[in-house]
């Protein structure tokens, strides 16, 4: 039995020491990709000349290489892959980027980066759980959820047909801002309609069709991707069924093991490296310099930055940028006179980089640091760790292939999205609501 044990620790060990080495490999490509590619291409953005001292390394390597040990070494439930995709998307590029991006910038952030390692390891610390004795028994089955998903897309597919079909457009990457703001919300209901049609009902229609394999929903959800996209010109919506297919797939063996999860990482890294060395020559890689680099890679670490640099500035929100928190909080006086607010992302974006853009950023940037420093840095990530458990707990009864699939469009707009605009508009609590009023289980012959 002690054999037995021990060998189980070892293989543990040698799996952990995998992950520290795509780790590695995906940190030195940050760090080639951030004097090179980002500051040449994205000063714009915030990106200063790539910095980094002996002091800087000791702190990349102390704040980072230890979670190597800490995370999940397969994903088998919701919280697993969003902690990968905190861990890869937001964690990594936060810490490396916030201390090389100019001389001695670690000074800067230090204490709000030791808040992020306390938090990250509070959130892995929530994935491990989930509340066993807390049983919600569903209401309805399988097969009347999907036909009330179903009836939900082919109401809001109309409306937004009858409101949008004169300026719906499948636009070129050129001419996106232009389509966007034709195809903009004329109301907040409307906004929760195309909202909700793209990042709920949408993407489980695909979803029962790749996990069931059923053609008719694959073609309606991707049929619901493409008039999102020709409605609102999201760039996402050409690459969300890619990544939903790439989930499901690496789902084959009833979870994902870890040897997919570092092949998709080193992958990762070697096209940040192919950037950073071949921008310049290569317009694939440019490509992939714009849409994978600076925003999904660079876009979650710089605003690390950003908004540090933001808050201490001009004071913090104490989460009044929250809807219906400033009935109980005063604004403070910069916000309240700021013609932008609550829209934190307007704001920065004219204030600290001096263009009239929204530099939206993840929850620990927008909820964490903005509103209250490293504390709330700390206060956000407990919520998140909440919503973790809450959505573990939920899910037992469910296909966890089909909901991490499914809520694939809701767990990576963490990278981007405030946390409590994620809960409200991007079905954050509806999917709790879903999951603990239906359940599938039971097998499901459609």
């Amino acid at each position: 039995m002690m054999i037995i044990k021990k060998n189980k620790m070892q293989s543990v060990f040698i799996k952990k020491s995998y992950v520290f080495l795509v780790v590695l490999l995906y940190v030195f490509s940050i760090l080639s990709v951030q004097n090179g590619y980002l500051y040449s291409t994205q000063s714009m953005f915030g990106f200063k000349e790539g910095y980094i001292d002996l002091i800087g390394f000791v702190l990349i390597f102390l704040l980072v290489f230890p979670f190597c040990f800490l995370v999940p070494i397969t994903i088998k439930k919701p919280s697993n892959l969003i902690v990968w995709i905190v861990f890869v998307f937001i964690y990594i590029p936060s810490v490396v980027i916030s201390i090389t991006n100019g001389t001695n910038s670690y000074e800067n952030y230090l204490y709000s980066l030791l808040a992020f390692a306390l938090s990250f390891i509070l959130v892995i610390s929530f994935s491990f759980f989930c509340i066993r004795g807390w049983s919600v028994k569903p209401l309805f089955t399988f097969r009347q959820f999907m036909v009330v998903v179903t009836l939900f897309w082919c109401l809001f597919a109309s409306i937004l047909l009858y409101n949008y079909s004169s300026v719906m457009k499948l636009s070129a990457l050129d001419s996106i801002y232009l389509q966007r703001e034709l195809g903009k919300a004329t109301s907040a209901s409307m906004g929760y309609i195309q909202i909700y049609f793209a990042q709920v009902f949408t993407p489980i229609m695909f979803t029962i069709g790749l996990v069931y394999k059923r053609r008719m929903f694959i073609f309606f959800g991707l049929i619901g991707f493409v008039m999102s996209y020709s409605i609102t010109a999201e760039k996402s919506f050409i690459l969300m069924p890619l990544m939903m297919v790439v989930i499901s797939r690496a789902f084959s063996e009833g979870c994902i093991k870890l040897n997919k999860i570092l092949t998709s990482i080193i992958l990762i890294a070697l096209l940040v490296l192919g950037v950073s060395l071949f921008y310049l020559d290569s317009i694939m890689f440019f490509i992939i310099g714009l849409y994978l680099v600076a925003r999904v890679v660079a876009t979650p670490g710089i605003m690390f930055s950003l908004y540090s640099d933001f808050a201490n500035e001009n004071g913090y929100t104490y989460w009044t940028h929250v809807k219906g928190v400033s009935q109980f909080i005063e604004i403070p006086i910069f916000y309240a006179n700021n013609s932008y607010f609550p829209e934190l992302g307007r704001i920065v974006a004219e204030y600290s980089l001096g263009v009239k853009s929204n530099s939206n950023a993840n929850f620990i940037a927008a909820d964490g640091i903005a509103a209250l420093g490293p504390v709330g840095i700390i206060i956000i990530s407990i919520l998140f760790g909440i919503w973790l458990l809450l959505l573990d707990t939920m899910s037992r009864r469910w296909n966890t292939q089909f909901v991490c699939c499914a809520m694939f469009p809701v767990i990576f707009a963490f990278t981007n999205g405030s946390f409590f605009t994620i809960m409200l508009s991007f079905g954050g609590i509806f999917w709790i609501m879903l999951l603990s009023l239906f359940s599938n289980t039971q097998s499901v012959k459609l």
